[in-house]
């Protein structure tokens, strides 16, 4: 298996938006279901630093631009997790060029302060490098990395 490890400043999309107001806070994408061609359904969680920046960024999501309608759906400890609606082209997320090039992720995608990282799995060398090239029209990789390992790390060994 072929592992590749990138970081892309991807898009402007209301996530992105959402990780540069707030540029300490750490996004982990749990998933998501493209509604149609304008919008997506996301589901994340966060990591605020206190209860002040969870209420600045749930005040955020009721205002922004971008955002149809959000849940906070737990708040346990230092991590809230939510669900909202998003205004946006599911054509540009870099999921779907994953998914288009029959890769599949490893783990989940962070991000933070705009920067996403990603860990994605392929099935020979040239795939990957196909991947990191239409990525790159989506968006400036900030680092990425091609690398041989075991079918192992699939599950977390």
């Amino acid at each position: 298996m072929y592992k590749v490890e990138f970081s892309i400043v991807g898009q402007d999309s209301p996530i992105n938006s959402l990780s540069q107001s707030f540029p300490n806070l750490q996004i982990v994408s749990l998933g998501g279901f493209d509604l149609d061609e304008t919008s997506a359904e996301q589901f994340v969680a966060i990591r605020p630093h206190d209860s002040d920046e969870l209420k600045a960024v749930l005040e955020y999501l009721a205002t922004a631009p971008g955002f149809e309608g959000f849940e906070l759906l737990e708040q346990t400890g230092n991590q809230a997790f939510l669900r909202w609606q998003a205004a946006c082209a599911p054509e540009n997320f870099n999921s779907r060029v994953v998914q288009e090039n029959q890769c599949f992720k490893i783990g989940m995608e962070a991000l933070q302060n705009g920067e996403e990282k990603w860990t994605v799995g392929c099935t020979t060398e040239e795939q990957a490098q196909r991947l990191l090239d239409e990525l790159g029209e989506l968006g400036e990789l900030t680092s990425s990395e091609i690398s041989e390992d075991s079918w192992q790390l699939m599950l977390g060994q």
